[in-house]
């Protein structure tokens, strides 16, 4: 039998002893379980050990077992099955790292364009837009002077482009936060 049909097998009588509780509940826990296995084979493979699948699920108990201790959990309100906590862990660890990745690279990117955009009110020549190699290429620099062979392509029109640029990524940085927040504290 091989790994995928033995989660499977696992999963399907975990299944059939979560009946207590919401169907949506019942699934959660199982997607909860069948991740954390997938997650320690991998982990296992690329440390070069032995996939121990037995040993793997074997620590989570017979499934009767683990299904009581969920129901218990989710119904009752009762402390959280062993290995809850950690896997919730490593999900908020995640999180929060995507949260902060997120904004540093969102937030930066945003006043970047609108420190060029502002440059380009301030020294017209110095910030801007340029065509090279015959229009294959493009180039937006901040330099000590413009590039008198090739052409300029967006003018006075770089700044209000630079604004509504660092604007929409801005709201964008801050929305898609909001949802990384949100998911944060379930």
């Amino acid at each position: 039998m091989d790994t995928q049909q033995k989660i499977q097998d696992y999963s399907r009588d975990l299944a059939r002893y979560l009946a207590p509780l919401d169907p949506a509940d019942a699934a959660e826990v199982i997607r909860e379980i069948e991740s954390h296995v997938l997650d320690v084979l991998e982990q296992q493979e690329r440390l070069g050990k032995t996939v121990g699948l037995e040993a793997i699920l074997a620590g989570f108990g017979p499934p009767r077992e683990l299904a009581s201790r969920y129901v218990a959990h989710v119904l009752a309100g009762t402390p959280p099955p062993t290995g809850f906590r950690a896997i919730q862990t490593v999900k908020r660890g995640v999180t929060r790292g995507l949260y902060w990745s997120m904004a540093g690279f969102g937030y930066g990117l945003a006043l970047f364009c609108l420190g060029l955009a502002l440059v380009k009110l301030l020294g017209q020549d110095s910030v801007g837009m340029w065509s090279t190699a015959g229009g294959n290429s493009v180039v937006i620099a901040f330099t000590g002077a413009p590039h008198p062979d090739m052409p300029e392509l967006l003018g006075r029109m770089f700044a209000p482009i630079g604004f509504l640029l660092a604007a929409t990524i801005g709201l964008l940085t801050h929305r898609v936060l909001q949802v990384l927040n949100r998911a944060m504290k379930t």
